[in-house]
């Protein structure tokens, strides 16, 4: 590989890597903890509607935020629905926004919620409620509600390129079928 292949390779990678200016998860510590977990609270409608994967999810045990489980689920292409379930008490938190990744139906989606077991911080990626700008935010998760942290700038937009037609092959009949003679 010579000079210029690698610069162009490691110029391609800069995208996926994490922003300079994003907070680190360890400055929002979580203490992990172990015990029994609580069966989740679905006294409310919208808990009641997502009953199974809340309550499939929160059997795994907490992943977020030391005692918390964070639990997801499709809300349509390219869409996330999500609460926050307290693995120690069962309550259950919903977000005031869906995560939505913008031309899911064009191509990969590109929308996330990462967290982590050790820390208040969640990163969301994608369009809040399917609205607004495309992009990385943080918010700091206080046991009682999300606060906003900071955000990415927004990700330059890549170049549209002209609708490619498929061609398809013609058809090709299986032995005995549509040949219009004896196998």
């Amino acid at each position: 590989m010579n000079i210029r292949s690698a610069v162009l390779l490691f110029a391609s990678l800069l995208p996926l890597t994490a922003w300079a200016g994003a907070p680190d998860y360890k400055a929002y510590p979580a203490a992990r903890w172990t015990g029994v977990v609580a069966k989740p609270d679905l006294s409310s409608r919208k808990a009641r509607m997502f009953a199974t994967a809340i309550t499939q999810q929160l059997a795994g045990g907490p992943n977020f935020a030391g005692h918390y489980r964070l639990t997801a689920w499709g809300c349509g292409t390219g869409c996330i629905g999500w609460a926050i379930v307290d693995a120690q008490s069962g309550s259950v938190w919903f977000p005031t926004f869906t995560v939505e990744a913008p031309d899911c139906k064009a191509g990969p989606c590109d929308y996330a919620l990462e967290y982590r077991i050790d820390s208040e911080l969640i990163m969301v990626r994608g369009m809040l409620n399917g609205e607004g700008k495309d992009g990385v935010r943080y918010f700091r998760w206080d046991g009682k509600q999300l606060a906003f942290v900071s955000s990415e700038p927004e990700v330059a937009a890549m170049e549209t390129q002209e609708p490619v037609a498929l061609k398809l092959p013609a058809a090709v009949p299986i032995a005995g079928q549509g040949s219009g003679g004896a196998p």
